[in-house]
């Protein structure tokens, strides 16, 4: 299935199984993959690919030429600016901070909780 939303429509679907194209969304869940200008789901399995992405739960990717936001992310964050309060994964961009760490963060600014370090943070 694909969702082809203009932001004029301003439709915010439920559930979505696949692919959900457009320039902005909103959507509870998602399945498969998110290509947006501006990306918003509280649940993500699979890919959230934008400018800018925000998610509750990613269990997967997101990759944003901006950046990233989630609550809890199993996966990785790829962008200029990765926010999430828990990360079991990989971060990789300029600015990468997370409450809790299980993983690695690569970046010039790497923030957890425990501790502030440049270039690389590897915390299990």
């Amino acid at each position: 299935m694909i969702d082809i939303y203009k932001v004029e429509d301003m439709i915010e679907p439920e559930r979505v199984w696949g692919i959900n194209l457009g320039i902005t969304s909103s959507c509870f869940s998602i399945t498969g993959i998110q290509i947006e200008g501006i990306n918003g789901a509280e649940k993500i399995k699979g890919a959230q690919i934008g400018g800018l992405n925000e998610a509750g739960e990613v269990k997967g990717i997101q990759i944003g030429v901006i950046g990233n936001v989630a609550e809890k992310i199993k996966g990785a964050q790829i962008g200029l600016m990765n926010l999430a309060d828990e990360v079991r994964g990989i971060q990789i961009g300029i600015i990468n901070w997370a409450k809790d760490l299980r993983g690695v963060q690569i970046g010039l600014i790497n923030k957890t909780d425990l501790r502030f370090l440049p270039i690389i943070n590897v915390q299990f």
